[in-house]
């Protein structure tokens, strides 16, 4: 199921706050030019810069899919899987070499010689097992390397979190970043070279029960990138709900899923916030999130159907639906 995505579209177009999506971040990460469109994220300083995913899955099969460009002067690029113990596997990607380690040890390496300046798509598998674990590796979305029946644990019995660091003095540049993990019915292996574009409201609906904090339009309080806290939406009135309009997709490629982010503050206990999306009229609420006195916490919602069809989101699908906030 894919349960991360990440395009580095939504924090503006210069120093990454990527704390309020979730992340657990070590030193700033800079927007720099996206693998087709759009930002990406980089690093130019003296210490390493990383971002981590809050714990997401306890299944033991973990899978990051990640664009990545090798510069003439850099050193590379981590892709980490983190357990709750230790983080076990480390993908190091440098000028020559992919190379597996496993608590810092060396256990296999495979021979890229990356051109640099070009970007190439990275996905990794692990199943996390101390006998038969595995690790495999697709470039561009094609398997070339494999480990089999290997102790990939290092004491853990999943991998829960995913990171990228950019190692220090080096700038290696990270796009279109996604996790999944083995359930679900869908989305649960090797998703192949994905594409991740972010796009923000752009008209009210006729549901517009939350307070603007100046004006009568609703949308334009929430469509800053990145977010800013100067102006917004609120409401004191459980099950009080916003939907917005959104602009097209563009282009005409399949949709794997949407990741809809929603930043928020809570001055109370015990509120639920979802994120309802209604398509051709047919309403779908999430379960929510329970929150409570937070400043500045991303409320993530993955939806990989149309509640209307059953099937998988069309561009012109996602063009008429629309999407909001319910606080209950």
């Amino acid at each position: 199921m894919l349960i991360w995505a990440d395009g580095f579209e939504g924090y503006g177009s210069s120093s990454y706050n990527a704390g309020f999506r979730g992340y657990l971040v070590a030193q700033v990460s800079y927007a720099v030019s996206g693998r087709t469109t759009g930002y990406g994220i980089g690093r130019y300083g003296v210490t390493n810069s990383s971002i981590t995913t809050p714990s997401i899955t306890t299944s033991n099969t973990l899978i990051i899919g990640v664009a990545w460009m090798y510069r003439a002067y850099d050193n590379g690029g981590i892709i980490g899987f983190v357990g709750t113990i230790t983080e076990g596997i480390t993908i190091v990607l440098s000028s020559t070499l992919i190379t597996v380690n496993l608590d810092g040890v060396t256990i296999g390496t495979y021979n890229l010689s990356p051109i640099p300046s070009v970007w190439y798509y990275i996905e990794v598998k692990v199943v996390c097992d101390d006998t038969v674990g595995s690790v495999e590796i697709h470039v561009n979305g094609t398997s070339v390397y494999t480990l089999s029946n290997i102790n990939t644990a290092n004491a853990n019995t999943f991998y829960n979190k995913a990171s990228l660091t950019i190692p220090e003095n080096h700038g290696a540049w990270f796009d279109d970043f996604y996790v999944c993990d083995d359930s679900g019915e869908t989305q649960n292996d090797f998703l192949g070279p994905l594409h991740i574009v972010a796009v923000f409201p752009d008209a009210d609906t006729a549901t517009k029960e939350w307070t603007p904090s100046t004006g009568v339009t609703h949308y334009n309080l929430i469509d800053e990138n990145p977010y800013s806290t100067s102006d917004y939406i609120s409401t004191t009135t459980p099950g009080a709900t916003d939907l917005f309009e959104y602009p097209s997709l563009v282009g005409t490629g399949a949709i794997i899923g949407i990741q809809i982010n929603t930043t928020m503050v809570i001055t109370g206990t015990g509120v639920v916030i979802k994120t309802p999306i209604v398509s051709n009229g047919v309403v779908d609420e999430d379960a929510g999130v329970n929150m409570s006195n937070t400043t500045d916490l991303d409320v993530r919602r993955i939806s990989i159907t149309d509640p209307n069809t059953g099937s998988a989101w069309t561009i012109s699908g996602l063009a008429a639906a629309q999407i909001g906030v319910k606080a209950s």
